[in-house]
């Protein structure tokens, strides 16, 4: 899928950054921001990097919950949510819906959140709906404003939340960073699954000799409210089986706490409003991890060093961090305004060679739906596999395509991870899978482990040969698991592919995955594809020990969480723990539990898209 290395001096926009053997290129990177950001970046004593690899390990409620904990420590705290086509650190820490950041002389303060941490996010540059889609130049540009423009001070810890996956977010962060003060905290869960796509996260920093502090395994499993019994949810014990294998720390586990999710969606610290919780005890025992002894705080009035007050009311507000925004600089392949732009050459400067042949390809598939997501962990990849199963179940022709290049699992929820790709006369051959279902993914290219950190021009590339290269043959239904927010991936599917019936949107009923969505709606109506509706996945827990149902998202009904988001009702999804067993063995799991509630509903949502869309 990928053709040469071509050197173009580019080094900040190169994802090989840490691969090339040029002694020119710390030369080259240096002509730019990398000055500035070691000044603003020297009075900060630990940079501690949050990452997950896979969406849903619950990556940024660690890092808000971490860096309130430190703070009430007497620890100064900052916070950088990396994360820009999903930002939720605000809400996490309970910052008012309103806060902007301000300029101050040529700096740009942050914004205090609790404890006197100092908080950046896109979230301060978007109004409460809009979408944000850039691709990787934008994206850069605002981080290195991140890093060299905003005043943070002196700092005992600065944590920076990354996004999931190993693309272009995490690969120009760590070309900035001074690694003698930098460390990882790798964030999984205990399934399988996340294990593998984590895995790729902790080969990527060792690769480039960034410390790794440690591993922690969120979510290890659920603790009964009503019996006090914990079920595995997600199983158990692969996050301590990763960290031995790669040799990392492992620091412990963070239950699956329904005060956490309380806490969370409250913007509080859970350590503070249920002290005696499970997950506050994990949290207390990972700060002292990381910090060692709790600080010394007796000679300060407050916890804290008191800056003096400033008035933000008659400070300038920061609309906009990218300077290099106008359409001279870009092709129309490469824009991330294209569907409101108003050029009205702008769809024949698009639709070049390519177009005719992805339209071919597709004249063969009668239905083609994309699942998407606005935040991860929502369970959306495994309700596009298990849509797929059902579909086929019926007898229809049903192919599926794994967009998500830096996690891709559709193969191990499938039961064909380990497969290769043929190349035929007839285009690339996809895997089939369980009952004759067509897979193409990244996975099937990958070595496990390695990590890949591709950033847009190949993976658009990669995205056009998915659905110009591929012989696909005839099918009933092709379904695109695209991955969360509204990065470079959903808009090339959105762009590429106008023949797309309409996408369907996953969610969980927490008030944070609700409102991420509410921004990523926003790329879809202007792309003017149908939205079919709304998915609520994990909709409650049944105990098998004392049979009570627990709602551990949010009390809120799937329907009610439709009718909030103004979308159709497809249907709600249950928690079993029987499916992560199932995905982390490969096993088509409403093929294994024909009569299990989870399979009964998806077969339900199956026969809603059947009666829209036929």
């Amino acid at each position: 899928m990928e053709a040469g290395w071509n050197c173009n001096y580019d080094c900040k926009s190169c994802y090989r950054f840490f691969e090339c053997p040029s002694p020119f290129k710390e030369q080259i990177l240096a002509q730019g921001r990398m000055g500035q950001i070691r000044d603003n970046l020297s009075e900060i004593e630990i940079i501690l990097i949050i990452m997950g690899g896979k969406g849903g390990v619950g990556k940024s409620t660690v890092s808000s919950q971490l860096a309130m904990t430190l703070a009430r420590q007497g620890y100064d705290v900052g916070i950088v949510d990396s994360d820009f086509h999903g930002p939720s650190i605000p809400k996490l820490l309970g910052i008012k819906e309103d806060e902007k950041l301000v300029t101050c002389g040529k700096r740009i303060l942050p914004v205090e959140g609790p404890y006197g941490i100092k908080v950046v996010s896109t979230h301060f540059l978007l109004e409460t709906r809009e979408s944000l889609s850039w691709f990787d130049g934008s994206k850069r540009e605002a981080l290195e404003g991140f890093l060299a423009d905003i005043r943070y001070g002196k700092l005992d810890f600065l944590l920076v939340d990354l996004p999931p996956g190993t693309g272009s977010e995490s690969v120009n962060l760590f070309k900035y960073l001074p690694f003698q003060k930098v460390g990882a905290l790798v964030v999984t869960t205990s399934s399988e699954l996340s294990q593998g796509v984590a895995h790729r996260c902790i080969s990527l920093c060792q690769g480039i000799s960034l410390p790794i502090r440690g591993l922690i395994e969120n979510m290890s499993g659920f603790t009964c409210p009503h019996c006090g019994y914990v079920t595995p949810i997600f199983q158990s014990g692969a996050g301590k089986e990763l960290a031995q294998k790669t040799g990392i720390p492992y620091l412990g586990n963070i239950p699956l706490d329904v005060k956490l999710r309380k806490a969370a969606e409250q913007g509080a610290s859970v350590v503070a409003s249920f002290p005696a919780a499970p997950s506050s005890l994990s949290f207390l025992k990972l700060s002292s991890q990381l910090a060692g002894k709790k600080k010394d705080v007796s000679s300060l009035p407050n916890s804290h060093v008191q800056e003096p007050a400033v008035d933000r009311s008659t400070m300038p507000t920061v609309i906009e961090m990218n300077m290099e925004r106008g359409c001279y600089k870009k092709r129309c392949d490469d824009c991330s305004n294209y569907f409101t732009c108003t050029y009205p050459m702008k769809k024949s400067h698009y639709e070049v060679v390519r177009h005719d042949k992805i339209a071919k390809r597709m004249s063969t598939i009668k239905h083609k739906i994309a699942v998407v997501s606005g935040k991860g962990g929502v369970g959306k990849s495994t309700i596009s596999a298990n849509l797929a199963l059902c579909l086929a179940h019926q007898g229809y022709r049903v192919g599926i395509i794994d967009s998500d290049f830096h996690g891709p699992c559709i193969p191990k929820l499938l039961g064909v991870a380990g497969k290769r790709l043929n190349i035929a006369e007839e285009g690339i051959q996809p895997v089939t899978g369980p009952l004759g279902i067509k897979v193409i993914s990244m996975g099937f290219l990958l070595e496990e482990g390695k990590a890949l950190t591709w950033f847009h021009d190949i993976k658009r590339g990669t995205l056009g040969d998915f659905l110009s290269e591929v012989d696909y043959g005839v099918l009933d239904w092709l379904i695109i698991d695209l991955p969360p927010g509204t990065g470079s991936e959903n808009y090339n599917i959105l762009r590429d592919l106008p023949q797309l019936d309409g996408v369907i949107v996953v969610t969980i009923p927490s008030l944070l995955s609700r409102q991420v969505v509410e921004r990523a709606l926003s790329l879809y109506r202007q792309a003017a594809v149908p939205i079919l509706g709304v998915i609520v996945n994990m909709t409650g827990f049944i105990c098998h020990r004392c049979q009570n149902v627990t709602e551990i998202f949010s009390e809120k009904k799937g329907q009610k969480v439709a009718e909030e988001l103004e979308l159709p009702w497809i249907g709600d999804v249950p928690l079993d723990e029987r499916l992560s067993a199932a995905c982390d063995a490969g096993l088509p799991y409403v093929v294994q539990y024909p009569d299990s509630p989870v399979t009964r509903k998806m077969n339900e949502i199956a026969g809603s898209i059947l009666n829209a869309l036929t």
